[in-house]
Order: structure tokens, then C-alpha cells, then sequence
């Protein structure tokens, strides 16, 4: 068996002796490779090939120059049409892209051309297998679609046979005047259509049932949540300066801004200061901010709250202001009259003045306790007559009396002397100083008369007092 193998080498041989032989052992190899020059050559790049025998030997090796060794043409990749196998310039196979042949297009075509595919990418033109059939037109009672000839359709006049009359009381919403579908007209019933459903995907907010309009319901979207508007709408970002602004929230929550150019025009007055000679009577500005002034000529009436005239001793002077001439006027305020204590009304006869004072207007106020006795109480100390149970005094600090009147009713007895059948039996005096006589009748003991006959005598009748009594009795 031989192999070979082919090792690159490079030498110079100039005047070198002749090579006995190079011995290089190879793991990868069933032999050893044995390399053996035998004459020196000329100063070149060679390769050599040297085919080895099993006994491990060269049989023979050639020389080949290094620019006699062909390299083969690569594969080609990213092919549009497939690849096929062609030379690789060194006697070998390679992949090289396949070309398109591109379809001719298609002549002499009697029912007319259309475009198809031609292949490689493109179009090309192509005959129509059939003509069909042209459109009808003008068609008074419309058109229908019907065979072209071709496996197409095409647009025919359609044949017309009137509708036929209408019921009116099945009508549910009344008659009218329709087409009869052949250019004339008819009765024929009202159509209701029945509002739409809304698609739930379409409402952000839900959906509701709501009339149809032909007595049924039909699904509508909920209105708007969260307080919103749906007719808000606007800038998401705040107004500039010189715009107005107003703001709304629409049906998702989010607020938007309104915004209008502001108007540069003064309602009054002008854009102009006043002059010299001139009062400004107000200003006010535009809704651009402009300021506008409305003018007038200067008065020499004094401002409101000021006058001419000096003040009073009854005011004082809070300050100056001028006219609009620039004439001074003065600025009064009347001095306070309001008394710190007391009032300005003098005491009464029933009240004591403590003091008195003057207000900053110069009134007299006066401080005034009531002198007057409580109930049950005088100022009169008590008389004879009386006994004196107490004092009070007054809020003004005065004392008063509290009296009563002696008691002149007898205890015992009475004020009336005893009288002449009557014996004084004792005496007192009352509160007030009467006497009080204690009398009893007049007794015939009293005068040692009996007041009766003893048993058995006879006895001498007398009067004492209003006493009958007896006396002498034998």
C-alpha cells in the first residue's frame, strides 16, 4: 500500500553537498516518512510529494513549483433560484447559483391579455382564455349580476314586475307613498328601523339598554362618569398668558383646558393716559392685560370724606386731601362724646352723683348710684311710736330704717278704767305706753255681806254692786 504526503519546503542551495536523507518519525502514519535529496538545485520554493510504501520508504518523490498549484473557486450561498453543482477551476466541483429563465410573454391573443407571473419575480403578458361578456347599462328597473361567459360575473338589466299591494291594517306604523319597484308608486307600509346595538368595545363606560324607537330596546353606551362632560375637550396643557382659559373635565377624569385668544380692546376708556389737566375716573385693563383709563377734567371738589371748611372744637382734624385742582381740603372726624362711665343724663332725685367726668367733645358725663330704701325700709328713723327692727342701706351708701309700730293692745285686762261694780285687781301698760286695767266684779264678800240666807235666820237685804247680798241675820 502507498500513501503519500506532500510537506512544503523551502531552501537555498548554492554550493551545499548533496543531502544522504532526512528520517522524521509520525505518530499519525502507518510508517515512518523518509525524505532523501540526492544533487542540490537552484535557489526556489518546491514542494515535494513523496510516496510512502508499507516497508515505511519513499518509492519516489517529484518536485512541483509552487505557482503550478490550482485553488478552487468557492461555493456560491444565498441563491434565489436553487444551486447546482459546476467546475471549481481545478478539476473539481463546486455549488454555483442557478439563473432564472424569465417566461416570454404570450402574443396573437383573441380574447385580450392579462398580466401573470413570468418566473423569476416579475410579471409578464399573458392571452385571456375568453372575452367575456360586456355590461348592460342603461337599465330603468337596475342591474343584477349574471355569468360574463368567462367564469366572471357582469352587470345585466333586471326584468320589473310591480310589488304587490299592501294590507294597510297590518301596518304597524301606518302607510305611505313608496315605489312600486317599477318606476311607479304605492302604498306601502312605514319602515321602522330599529336603532343599533353599539358594540361593547366600543363604550368606555359600559353599556345600557335604551328604546329602540320601534318599541323595543336596543344596547347604548353609558353616559359619562366620574362628574366628565362629553362634549369637553381641549389642551391637556394650561393657556398661555395672553389666552383665556377655562377648564373641564372630560368622561375619563382628565382635565383639559379651553383656551381663546383675549381681547386687546378697552370696554371704556381708551389705551391713552390721561393728560395733565386731567382726573382719571377709573382704569381697568383689557383681557390682554392692557391698561385703559377712563379720563375727565379735574374738579376742585373735595374727595368724599373731606371739605372745605376747618374742622370744629367739637372735631379733630384726621388729615388732608387735596382736590383735583390740587386745593386742600380738610379731613374732620367728630371728637368722641361717648362717656367712659356713667351717661350724660344727671343724677335723679332718687339717685346720689358719685363723681363725674368729660368726654373728648367736652359733655359731662355723670355717675349715679341709686339712693332709693329697699322695700320695708325708710330713710325716717323710727318715732316714739315705733321700734326700730334694723337698718339697710342704699346703693348710694345712705342708711334706711326699718320700722314697725308699737303694739298698743292690752296683754290682760283693758284700757278702760274699772267702773263702779268692779274691782281693780292689777295693771299694765302696752307698747305704746296705755294702761291696762285687770277689774272683776264686785263680790258681796268683798264688803263681808253673805251672798245668801243661812238656814233658819233672817237676814237684812242689801246691793252691793250688782251683787244682791245679805246682812244682819238673826
Amino acid at each position: 500500500m502507498r500513501k503519500f504526503v506532500t510537506i512544503f519546503l523551502s531552501f537555498s542551495i548554492l554550493s551545499s553537498p548533496a543531502f544522504a536523507g532526512i528520517f522524521v518519525p509520525d505518530e499519525n502514519l502507518s510508517s515512518d516518512l523518509f525524505l532523501s535529496l540526492e544533487s542540490p538545485k537552484s535557489a526556489k520554493q518546491y514542494s515535494e510529494v513523496c510516496f510512502i510504501t508499507d516497508s515505511g520508504r519513499c518509492s519516489g518523490y517529484e518536485f512541483d513549483e509552487p505557482e503550478k498549484i490550482c485553488t478552487p473557486l468557492a461555493d456560491q450561498t444565498n441563491c434565489d433560484y436553487g444551486r447546482e453543482l459546476a467546475d471549481d477551476g481545478c478539476g473539481g466541483k463546486r455549488y454555483v447559483c442557478k439563473t432564472c429563465v424569465r417566461l416570454a410573454d404570450e402574443t396573437d391573443c383573441p380574447y385580450g391579455t392579462t398580466t401573470a407571473s413570468d418566473g423569476c419575480g416579475g410579471t409578464r403578458t399573458v392571452c385571456n382564455s375568453c372575452m367575456p361578456l360586456p355590461d348592460e347599462t342603461n337599465c330603468p328597473y337596475g342591474y343584477a349580476t349574471a355569468s360574463d361567459g368567462c367564469g366572471g360575473t357582469r352587470n345585466v338589466c333586471k326584468g320589473c314586475t310591480p310589488k304587490a299591494p299592501v294590507d294597510e291594517a297590518s301596518c304597524l306604523y301606518g302607510v305611505e307613498i313608496g315605489d312600486d319597484g317599477c318606476g311607479g308608486t304605492m302604498l306601502v307600509c312605514k319602515q321602522c328601523t330599529p336603532k343599533p346595538d353599539v358594540s361593547p368595545s366600543e363604550c368606555p363606560y359600559g353599556v345600557e339598554d335604551e328604546d329602540d324607537g320601534c318599541g323595543g330596546t336596543h344596547m347604548v353606551c353609558k353616559g359619562c362618569v366620574n362628574g366628565g362632560s362629553e362634549t369637553c375637550s381641549g389642551q391637556l396643557t394650561p393657556c398661555a398668558p395672553n389666552q383665556n382659559q377655562s377648564i373641564c373635565t372630560d368622561c375619563s377624569g382628565v382635565t383639559k383646558y379651553i383656551c381663546t385668544d383675549k381681547n386687546d380692546v378697552c370696554t371704556e376708556g381708551s389705551k391713552t393716559p390721561c393728560g395733565e389737566n386731567q382726573a382719571v375716573v377709573s382704569t381697568s385693563r383689557t383681557e390682554a392685560g392692557s391698561l385703559c383709563y377712563v379720563c375727565r377734567d379735574k374738579s376742585s371738589t373735595c374727595p368724599s370724606g373731606s371739605r372745605k371748611e376747618a374742622c370744629t372744637d367739637k372735631e379733630y382734624q384726621s388729615g388732608v386731601a387735596y382736590a383735583e385742582d390740587g386745593s386742600m381740603c380738610y379731613m374732620c372726624q367728630p371728637k368722641d362724646d361717648t362717656c367712659a362711665e356713667g351717661s350724660k343724663t344727671p343724677c335723679g332725685p332718687d339717685e346720689v352723683e358719685i363723681r363725674t367726668s368729660v368726654t373728648e367733645a367736652g359733655s359731662t358725663c355723670h355717675v349715679c348710684k341709686n339712693d332709693t330704701c329697699p322695700s320695708g325700709s325708710s330713710k325716717n328713723k323710727c318715732s316714739a311710736n315705733q321700734i326700730q327692727m334694723g337698718t339697710l342701706l342704699t346703693e348710694a351708701g345712705n342708711f334706711c330704717y326699718i320700722c314697725r309700730d308699737k303694739n298698743d293692745t292690752c296683754s290682760e285686762g283693758t284700757q278702760t278704767p274699772c267702773g263702779a261694780d268692779e274691782i281693780q285687781t292689777g295693771a299694765s301698760r302696752t307698747e305704746a305706753g296705755s294702761l291696762c286695767y285687770v277689774c272683776r266684779p264686785k263680790t258681796c264678800a268683798d264688803a263681808g255681806l253673805l251672798d245668801s240666807i243661812p238656814a233658819g235666820k233672817q237676814c237684812t237685804q242689801t246691793t252691793y254692786g250688782s251683787s244682791t247680798c245679805y246682812l244682819d241675820c238673826k
